[in-house]
């Protein structure tokens, strides 16, 4: 195992050993500090701090990545990006990240784009920009929870409601859809290689599950919540589990559950 393996084993076992924030904390800080030529543990240290609401602390660390940006082995830019934007170099921030963007791949980079519009000041180009990147996946209207640590340390009142209230109209719009339609727009999403490039990633052998009918969907869906239902009081064996994951993999059921 070399070092860079060695560094990337080293914050996956900070994060899974962890007791909880305080805890992987401490351990992210340890690994940082062994390995001052990786970017990554101070990424993730920084993301710690802010969901330990220790703002303070994850600028600081931001800092940090950016005065040491020409030391690293490899440098993100999407995370480079977050660090300019947490400290204030807006126009740097977003040269980064629509850099990143052309070639890298990252679930949450265009609402950093966002963001770091909003915080320049230009609502329309960030409404923009929000849109264009909530409406790519139908999943991320219901992850707002996971960055609400970011919006909060970024923005007051005023401008986070903002967000929020953009952000509950998406996920309004598929709560209140009807389950199969909601399915079959989830389907298209994760399924259809003309959208997602499966093909590509999975080679040409890819061939993507059995598209669903109403009826079935219904069916399995009981199933699924059945099963559920068992595994949450224990009397599930591990056929049963097994199941479980099947199905909630099919049905999207992380999505569509919410």
């Amino acid at each position: 195992m070399n070092r860079e393996d060695r560094c990337r084993k080293a914050v996956h076992d900070a994060w899974e050993n962890a007791s909880g924030v305080k805890d992987r904390i401490e351990r992210l800080r340890k690994v940082a500090d062994g390995y001052p030529d990786y970017m990554t543990p101070l990424a993730d240290l920084a993301a710690t701090y802010l969901e330990a609401g220790d703002a303070a602390s994850a600028i600081e660390t931001y800092r940090k990545i950016i005065s040491s940006k020409d030391k690293f082995k490899h440098v993100w830019n999407n995370e480079l990006g977050k660090a300019y934007l947490f400290t204030g170099d807006f126009a740097k921030a977003l040269r980064k990240m629509e850099d990143f963007e052309k070639n890298g791949h990252d679930w949450s980079n265009g609402l950093f784009i966002a963001l770091a519009h909003l915080k320049w000041g230009d609502r329309s180009k960030f409404e923009q920009k929000f849109c264009s990147w909530i409406s790519e996946d139908p999943a991320k209207a219901f992850d707002r929870s996971l960055h609400e640590k970011y919006i909060n340390a970024l923005f007051g009142k005023e401008d986070a409601r903002h967000i929020g209230k953009i952000w509950e109209g998406y996920s309004r719009k598929y709560l209140e859809m009807e389950p199969y339609r909601f399915y079959c727009e989830l389907y298209e999403q994760y399924h259809h290689v003309s959208v997602t490039g499966l093909e590509d990633l999975l080679g040409e052998e890819y061939r993507p599950p059995r598209k669903l009918g109403r009826s079935e969907l219904e069916r399995l869906s009981d199933e699924y919540f059945e099963l559920k239902r068992t595994i949450m009081f224990g009397g599930a064996g591990e056929a049963d589990r097994e199941r479980w994951l099947e199905l909630k993999e099919l049905l999207f059921a992380d999505t569509i559950s919410r």
